[in-house]
């Protein structure tokens, strides 16, 4: 099987993992650049390390890198961010032990009207094969500029180009080419793209290549609107399995999340399938499928492009409403290192700050007051074989997983506690079975003695501290 790893790393720039402004800044930093490559993407105790290794909110909207479908400005703070995350893939021992070769496909700005950001995916060049689908193509002088990742024609072979030094640099010097049938010539690895923008071609083909902007063909998709970011689409080889997958990164923006996810469901690429192959669609969807919007998937699950299976799924099975003991089980987002908590739910009306195992108190979204909402990240796959998923993890390094420390209530299902190892990161005061928490809560109450101290403590660096200060979306894996 082939392990993916996921994350929103919240606005991902170079001061992420490299900020020398002051000493407090640069420690923090590192400390950061640690937690992401040590504790999350060296992948669960034990286990055998992802294979590709996606980020979304790659944050590029300043004015320096350019419009959508334009490879990623390698000098900007985004750009060098990426750059310095594989570096760090590179040189670490655990991923060097285990024969990793990692590499990158050259992120591409998603989106404009301030809604421009990029994706970058990692990949382990020893077990798959970045194939496209699309070919990097030239890009066009002003006044306009064609996106520089085109589909595969003869057309547009003609005016193939190289990445610029950085990204090519990324990419692996392994000599492997892709064969399409659009054309007689094998393209080179190193010069292939992924997809970032569609087209309904039921009645009208696609445009090869694509018109400069302004111009938009009344065929493009948008999602929902023009300059909304589209899922940005990059197809591997499996090495050992000789199977195809085809992964699908989506970051919506939330005012326009229901929207957007809902328009998934008319790309042409999302909606089938081929045999031998498996369609993997993940990220932040902005969806919270506990609020009432999850009817944004159900084209993907059960209309017209119903192959679909949802992996944090609020409901037990494809029909009916949301099972609130569910919801702990499938929340993704964290509160402020301010406003989060370790507390659970005894002698108090549940709320984002005194909840059950494993959210506990921590999970939410921040505001004045805070929100329950927070099961915005997920993953979906389709098989045109006789295929399955297994594994699926919500990588949350505070009660750890599985998520099996404590009972499951009636309601929860094994796919929501039978993920892969992640260690606890709560002290062990604050996640017990004892008095003064109820068994199969786990945390500390609000009256316990000192349980503000302790909450005090859970709000720190070494905690919830610099988690939030990493990203306020866990990650998420899976076996496909």
């Amino acid at each position: 099987m082939t392990r993916i790893l996921y994350w929103n790393l919240c606005n991902f720039s170079l001061p992420k993992l490299y900020d020398p402004a002051t000493f407090a800044t640069a420690n923090e930093s590192a400390s950061r650049q640690a937690h992401i490559v040590t504790d999350i993407m060296r992948g669960p105790t034990g286990g055998p390390v992802p294979d590709i290794i996606v980020v979304v909110e790659v944050f590029s909207r300043t004015a320096d890198v350019g419009a959508e479908g334009i490879a990623l400005n390698p000098g900007s703070n985004a750009g060098l961010a990426v750059l310095r995350l594989l570096a760090q893939l590179r040189a670490d021992p655990v991923l060097a032990a285990n024969g990793s070769n990692w590499c990158l496909v050259p992120p591409l700005n998603l989106g404009g009207i301030g809604q421009q950001e990029a994706v970058a995916v990692f990949y382990n060049a020893t077990t798959v094969q970045f194939t496209g689908p699309n070919l990097f193509y030239e890009l066009y002088a002003p006044p306009g500029a064609v996106g520089q990742s085109q589909p595969v024609a003869q057309a547009t072979y003609a005016k193939l180009t190289t990445y610029p030094a950085p990204w090519a640099a990324a990419m692996p010097a392994l000599g492997r080419t892709t064969s399409f049938p659009q054309i007689p010539q094998s393209i080179a690895e190193t010069q292939l793209a992924g997809e970032w923008q569609y087209y309904d071609t039921t009645t009208t083909a696609r445009p090869i290549p694509s018109p400069p902007p302004p111009e938009m063909p009344d065929n493009r998709l948008n999602f929902p609107h023009a300059g909304c970011r589209g899922p940005f689409y990059t197809r591997f080889l499996d090495v050992a399995g000789k199977r195809t997958i085809n992964l699908f990164s989506v970051h919506t923006s939330p005012a326009t999340a229901t929207g957007a996810v809902r328009r998934l469901a008319d790309v042409s690429q999302i909606t089938t399938v081929s045999a031998g192959e498996v369609n993997v669609l993940l990220g932040d969807f902005n969806v919270d499928t506990f609020e009432g919007a999850a009817e944004a998937y159900t084209n993907l699950l059960t209309g017209s492009g119903g192959i679909y299976t949802l992996h944090l799924d609020s409901r037990t099975g494809q029909t009916g409403d949301p099972v609130p003991v569910r919801k702990p089980y499938c929340m993704t987002h964290l509160l402020s290192a301010a406003q989060g908590t370790p507390y659970n739910d005894k002698n108090v009306t549940p709320d984002p700050q005194h909840n059950a195992y494993p959210r506990f108190g921590y999970m939410g979204c921040s505001g004045q007051p805070v929100s329950d909402s927070g099961a915005i990240d997920n993953i979906l796959t389709a098989y045109g074989y006789n295929g399955q998923a297994a594994g699926v993890t919500v990588v949350n390094t505070l009660t750890g997983t599985p998520y099996d420390l404590f009972p499951a209530p009636p309601g929860v299902t094994a796919d929501l506690t039978s993920g892969r190892p992640f260690p606890v990161g709560i002290p062990a005061k604050m996640l017990t079975k004892s008095p003064p928490a109820l068994t199969g809560s786990g945390g500390i109450t609000p009256n316990a003695g000192g349980a503000a101290f302790l909450a005090q403590i859970f709000q720190g660096w070494d905690y919830l501290g610099k988690r939030f200060s990493t990203s306020d979306h866990l990650p998420l894996m899976i076996d496909v």
